[in-house]
């Protein structure tokens, strides 16, 4: 027994001198009888209270059950716009444990614009499920039409920074042809909403769950999605490929590809890279099975405040973030043309 154990070892360390690394294999352990009773820790990129929160909480309520859990740990780690949250996740062991929520648009605008201290890799998380696909909305002052619009000069669009809602509103402009520019600097969207609702704007770009708020209290009008195509929750605004009659390739790429994937908002069940193979499968099938149930969907509803939300698997998210990052140069070139419309 010891002379078996002693060749054990000089063959493993022979392995290791020569380059071959030896793990012992995950089957030893199948998934369902690795989650049963296990103790997991979840990270929220935001806030109690929101969206982000309230999905975060949802997910953990129904992975508990599905998983057999003895206990998911919820913790919110909101530091940097969730930067914070996403480097935890990153640098978390990656034995399927450790979990989170993160949003599409912020984790790879982060990369995009090499925002200091994002040293993650967008397209290297292990990515189980995705909620949502929340477009952006151009809203306008109430009672502007596209044709006052295009027939005005000087107008403005109110925005926060220019890396998100502000190209939004630029490549409006670019592709309406308005005389018009962004103003930047507003601390929210409710402070752009205002400016817009009392015509010191005339309009600004963002979420539909935004919109949708501005839209109820009546400060504004919704004017075009942002995209390729219209919205279940608003099936009577446009789409600005349909508002924009001449459209060269380049603002079609920019309007339906771009912006219609990376600015749309997309909720992200989300692992550190390299868990397992047969876990991260398991997990996936899991969080599908859970988007299938009724008692989920109504609550996830609820947390988004309107109806007709996209639920799309680990595998489609994936290729979406892989394919989306490939384009990384042309998106930096894109904001680079788009800025000249900043005030």
């Amino acid at each position: 027994m010891l002379k078996t154990k002693w060749i054990t070892s000089v063959v493993l360390l022979s392995l290791s001198l020569i380059g071959i690394s030896w793990a012992a294999p995950t089957g030893d352990v199948k998934p369902e009888e690795f989650y049963k009773s296990s103790i997991m820790n979840f990270t929220c990129p935001a806030a109690a209270g929101g969206n982000v929160d309230g999905l975060s909480r949802i997910w953990v309520n129904f992975l508990k059950g599905e998983l057999g859990a003895r206990a998911i740990v919820l913790a919110n780690r909101r530091g940097g716009g969730g930067l914070e949250g996403y480097m935890y996740l990153w640098n978390a062991k990656p034995d399927g444990r450790a979990l989170g929520v993160g949003l599409r648009e912020v984790i790879t605008m982060n990369n995009i614009l090499e925002e200091p201290g994002a040293t993650y890799k967008s397209e290297d998380y292990s990515f189980i499920f995705t909620i949502g696909n929340e477009p952006i909305v151009c809203t306008v002052t109430p009672g502007i039409t596209l044709d006052r619009l295009k027939a005005g000069k000087g107008w403005k669009f109110a925005s926060g920074t220019f890396g998100s809602s502000g190209s939004l509103s630029a490549t409006v402009i670019d592709a309406l042809g308005l005389d018009a520019k962004v103003v930047l600097g507003f601390p929210s969207s409710s402070t752009s909403r205002l400016s817009v609702q009392q015509g010191e704007s005339v309009g600004m770009t963002y979420s539909l769950a935004t919109a949708l708020e501005g839209m109820k209290m009546k400060q504004v009008e919704a004017l075009c999605i942002v995209g390729g195509k219209r919205h279940p929750a608003l099936p009577g605004v446009p789409a600005l490929t349909e508002l924009a009659t001449t459209l060269t390739e380049e603002q079609r790429f920019r309007i339906e590809k771009l912006w219609g994937t990376w600015q749309t908002k997309s909720w992200m069940l989300l692992g550190p890279p390299g868990i397992p193979k047969d876990r991260l499968d398991y997990l996936r099938k899991k969080a599908e099975s859970i988007s299938k149930r009724s008692d989920f969907r109504r609550m996830v509803n609820s947390a988004m405040d309107y109806e007709g939300t996209d639920y799309r698997t680990g595998a489609e998210i994936e290729k979406e973030v892989k394919d989306l990052m490939k384009e990384n140069a042309r998106i930096r070139r894109t904001l680079d043309e788009l800025h000249k419309y900043v005030m």
